[in-house]
């Protein structure tokens, strides 16, 4: 995607944000200690490898129905590196109905950082998909004790990312303020009290034409597909130069103007998603990592 694309996700199969510590976990022989919690929001996960060999592993996991890799291509994940001692992976985990097989997509690295990762992976087109999560793997078989403390933020499998055609409105994410303005007898000037802030929204907008790749939509295509996404009634990943975070369409207006066939103006309007306290990290640039540390 080049830059200045404006997209967002849509068509989730399944998703989890990790909303409590109801995960299966799957560990190799030199994998021990391992711990989960959640605080609503994020999964904190940790665990020591000792001596361990190429490919070992610890995964968490969830179990889903079955969902086709050709119908959902794409797997999204979102997290953080807080400790990763020798040569290791976090990677999202995708397993398969023939038992044999897995996929780990995206790669979120092996580096321990401040920032959260996001990336975007691939699911194996033919096959069925029953359970999804992430994994900590060994690159090299290594001896000694390794510590690992990663914290979750979701992963979804989903249909396809949409770059929206001509988005030509600059976009706007004004933060607003609750502050009640208290009137005391007699006092010059009054006392301001801050009662916290809304969740920002942001507004898209430009005009629905004919595209190719990577989404080859006509117009009219694209006005079914806005509305598709609109429907789903749910957070989706959305991202530009400066704004990437989770978002819910709260707003869809199409416009129809006589005389312009197959073009039609369009303007979303979107809630950004605090499912516990927004801090400065969840203001997000492009790559998934906080603007402020």
């Amino acid at each position: 995607m080049a830059t200045g694309d404006v997209t967002i996700t849509r068509g989730v199969g399944i998703r989890t944000d990790f909303l409590d510590a109801n995960v299966t976990q799957q560990n190799a022989a030199s994998v021990s200690g391992v711990t989960v919690s959640s605080n609503g929001d994020l999964l904190t996960w940790s665990g020591t490898f000792t001596n361990p060999n190429s490919q070992d592993g610890a995964i968490v996991y969830i179990s889903v129905p079955t969902l086709s890799g050709t119908t959902y291509p794409f797997t999204f994940a979102r997290a953080q590196i807080n400790t990763m001692q020798g040569n290791f992976a976090l990677t999202g985990y995708v397993h398969y109905t023939d038992a044999s097989s897995q996929i780990n997509q995206p790669n979120l690295g092996g580096t321990a950082g401040a920032a959260f990762l996001a990336g975007t992976g691939n699911t194996v087109a033919g096959k069925l998909i029953d359970r999804f999560g992430f994994i900590v793997y060994a690159n090299t078989t290594q001896a000694g004790t390794f510590n690992f403390t990663v914290t979750l933020d979701f992963i979804y499998i989903f249909k396809e990312t949409l770059i929206f055609p001509a988005a030509s409105q600059p976009l706007q994410l004004p933060l607003l303020r609750r502050v009640a303005d208290l009137q005391i007898p007699s006092r010059e000037g009054s006392v301001l009290q801050d009662l916290g802030s809304p969740s920002p929204q942001i507004e898209v907008g430009g005009t629905l034409i004919t595209t190719t790749t990577p989404n080859n939509y006509t117009g009219d295509q694209w006005w079914d597909v806005l509305v598709g996404v609109w429907l789903e009634a749910n957070w989706q990943w959305f991202a530009s130069d400066r704004v990437a975070y989770k978002y819910q369409i709260t707003e869809l207006s199409n416009t129809q103007n006589p005389g312009r066939v197959g073009y039609y103006d369009f303007r979303l309007r979107l809630k950004k998603v605090d499912i516990v306290t927004a801090t400065a990290q969840t203001f997000n640039s492009n790559n998934g990592s906080g603007a402020i540390q």
